[in-house]
């Protein structure tokens, strides 16, 4: 067996980065799942299952556990040296549900916004961990404001992983957190995500009891030139897709983006193996030299990380929905989109489950957080997205959906619409905001 694994070694593992070739990174990364489940297996991935394995092929084969963690120590050095120094203590350090949320001081209220509305509306019991990455990217003051919320804790990554390494900034982070986290099944959701019901209904999602994973869809936007070459440079290196993979838009040409990584849920026993990989494709130096040069942050390296690493995840099937609030399209709007419109729905994007109820979107309260408003939005209709790009109208400044047929117009619930009024309400009282 030893020397079956070991043919690979010197044309994979010993060989140095090349930064234009993501078929090395495959193939070093094929070798560790192929190791990992000799060794581990495919099944839960516990960490008595994971010591005892160890421990035997200490005793039974130790040149095939020598070779395991060369090769693995080779891929993810990151990960020991800080907090960890070994696997089974690593995967010791998660247990239990719980969300997780990463911001810096720029997304900060939308952070405690959201913290506050989760404890004091939606009233989850879920606790929540925050993470940020360095002294210098959440004051001490804004910790504090956070660490006063009821069963939430703050986590420093640079004082987890090495952060030499991985650098993490921005939209990179966010896998590494879920990696990092003290929870075992994690919902990962941004600092500007509003939920209408608990987020903890996702676990119960059939998708994730199957798979481990839930990702949504992103909006369906046509093909340009670059996303022609984003999909080119996928198949390049992509080899033997999942099936999931190959039945998806981005696969067969529809869309530009495949997923909205606003909220992801991840079971790190059952799939642990797909999110190392997810995070090999945000380490700095293969996200800045490869992958965030063909795809738009983070989002895409979930599903590709997982089908690199040939493991199966659930990509919502549904379609996004676009919640907000009708407004009339000027004359210019008309000219310059070519649409016959004569109305549109402005406001963000939003996700829902099996039932078809929405249980959040990405984008907060305001109209629009990139130029820090604080208008608030009205919330009344959503519209969900047809299927193919051809039938979608979107304006992108600010972010609106063209409506042709106004029996695609979905009210909301008096329900929803009464929780909204609760949150903004709260919102008025607390200025998290507003000031």
């Amino acid at each position: 067996m030893i020397s079956y694994f070991k043919k690979y070694i010197a044309n994979t593992i010993d060989a140095v980065d090349d930064l234009t070739n993501m078929n090395l990174v495959r193939e070093k990364t094929e070798l560790h799942r192929r190791l990992w489940e000799y060794l581990f297996g495919t099944e839960i991935y516990t960490s008595d299952h994971i010591l005892n394995t160890m421990l035997k092929y200490q005793k039974e084969n130790e040149p095939l556990y020598h070779l395991f963690n060369k090769v693995h120590k080779n891929l993810y050095p990151w990960i020991y040296g800080k907090k960890f120094l070994a696997l089974d203590e690593f995967i010791r350090s998660y247990h239990g549900r719980g969300i997780v949320i990463c911001t810096g001081s720029f997304h900060f209220k939308y952070a405690q916004s959201t913290i506050d509305t989760l404890r004091n509306v939606i009233r989850t019991n879920l606790p929540i961990e925050i993470f940020y990455n360095g002294s210098e990217d959440l004051s001490m003051e804004e910790q504090q404001t956070l660490m006063a919320y009821p069963k939430v804790y703050l986590s420093n990554l640079e004082d987890i992983f090495n952060n030499n390494i991985i650098k993490c900034k921005k939209w990179s982070i966010k896998p590494f957190a879920i990696l990092a986290s003290r929870f075992s099944e994690v919902i990962l959701m941004d600092a500007d995500a509003m939920y209408l019901r608990d987020p903890a209904e996702l676990f119960k999602s059939k998708g994730y009891e199957e798979t481990g994973t839930i990702f949504f869809r992103d909006r369906t936007l046509p093909l340009s030139s670059h996303s022609s070459d984003s999909l080119t440079w996928f198949k390049e290196w992509a080899k033997d897709p999942l099936i999931e993979t190959k039945s998806s838009r981005f696969w067969n040409g529809i869309t530009i983006h495949e997923m909205d990584s606003s909220t992801v849920v991840i079971n790190k026993e059952k799939v642990i193996l797909g999110l190392l990989s997810v995070c090999k494709l945000n380490e700095f130096a293969i996200r800045e030299g490869m992958v965030y040069r063909h795809v738009y942050g983070d989002k895409e390296t979930f599903w590709m990380g997982f089908d690199m690493a040939h493991q199966h995840y659930f990509m919502s099937p549904q379609p996004i929905a676009f919640i907000g609030s009708i407004q009339p399209i000027s004359y210019q709007q008309k000219k310059e989109s070519g649409t016959n419109a004569n109305k549109m729905l402005c406001g963000h994007i939003a996700h829902y489950l099996e039932d078809n109820e929405i249980i959040f979107w990405n984008g907060h309260l305001v109209v629009d957080k990139v130029y820090n408003s604080t208008t608030l939005l009205d919330f009344d209709y959503y519209i969900i997205e047809k299927d193919t790009d051809n039938e979608n109208n979107w304006s992108n400044d600010p972010v609106c959906y063209y409506i042709d047929n106004e029996e695609d117009i979905i009210p909301l619930s008096d329900d929803d619409k009464s929780l909204i009024d609760m949150i903004k309400e709260r919102e008025n009282q607390n200025r998290i905001l507003l000031d």
